[in-house]
């Protein structure tokens, strides 16, 4: 189901602050409220949208964030990736093109933790052939808001802004 252009702006505001009132949407996008109402049912009851609770890992004490590259032996390919996504502390799991077969992004409240997942918990599992780690320094887009660029949550979408 594709969205329209009002709904792609409340997807925009959601994204900044899931919180956000359909009143505080309606005043920053210029619309009435009960058309934001409407669109935002619409899209939460069609599964275009959910609205869920994202933990800061910084603030849950997981400051090392990295991505995992695992080379698999291709017949353990789906088992590793289900397995892997049994680790509250990964947030994505994808089977991927290139030198690793599956990349993990995860956090880690330290590099030793990183360290023995690598190693021990996940590089010990039959099928691994070999594993990569990235640390990453600095995210600037993330779930959980914040970065460079980022928008206030009552500022109305860039394309939004343009048109008035």
């Amino acid at each position: 189901m594709t969205v329209d252009e009002i709904e792609h702006q409340i997807i925009q505001m959601l994204k900044i602050n899931g919180r956000a009132t359909t009143a505080s949407i309606a005043r920053a996008l210029g619309v009435p409220e009960p058309t934001v109402r409407r669109k935002l049912n619409r899209i939460l009851e069609n599964g275009t949208i959910k609205i869920v609770a994202v933990t800061s890992p910084k603030e849950a004490g997981l400051h090392v964030p990295s991505f995992i590259g695992l080379e698999m032996e291709r017949p353990y390919i789906e088992e590793m990736a289900k397995h892997l996504t049994t680790y509250e502390n990964i947030e994505t799991v994808s089977v991927v093109t290139g030198a690793s077969h599956i990349m993990a992004r995860g956090y880690f409240k330290t590099t030793d933790d990183l360290y023995d997942f690598v190693l021990h918990r996940v590089g010990a599992v039959p099928g691994v052939r070999n594993t990569r780690s990235y640390l990453v320094l600095r995210d600037f887009k993330t779930y959980w808001g914040g970065g460079e660029g980022m928008a206030e949550a009552n500022e109305a979408p860039p394309a939004a802004r343009k048109k008035r």
